[in-house]
């Protein structure tokens, strides 16, 4: 068990946003607990959810953004 499991007497810890039971040492494939994952804001879901909210923030800013050319770009 990972260090947040043991901080929380060998309990797992679950995911924001689908309740799933999450771990740092679980592997990807792991279907019980599922592999913990931070987000770039520092937010704690299972893998497949922060990956998920770290794709949209990064939609959201080239959005908000949009394209900036390089000198590279003819």
């Amino acid at each position: 068990m990972c260090y947040m499991c043991e901080e929380n007497d060998d309990e797992y810890v679950c995911c924001q946003d689908c309740g799933l039971a999450i771990c740092f040492d679980a592997k990807p494939g792991d279907d019980y607990p599922a592999p913990a994952g931070v987000t770039a804001s520092g937010d704690l879901f299972c893998l497949r959810h922060a990956a998920q909210y770290d794709r949209e923030a990064e939609e959201e800013m080239d959005e908000e953004w949009g394209w900036m050319p390089g000198p590279w770009d003819d």
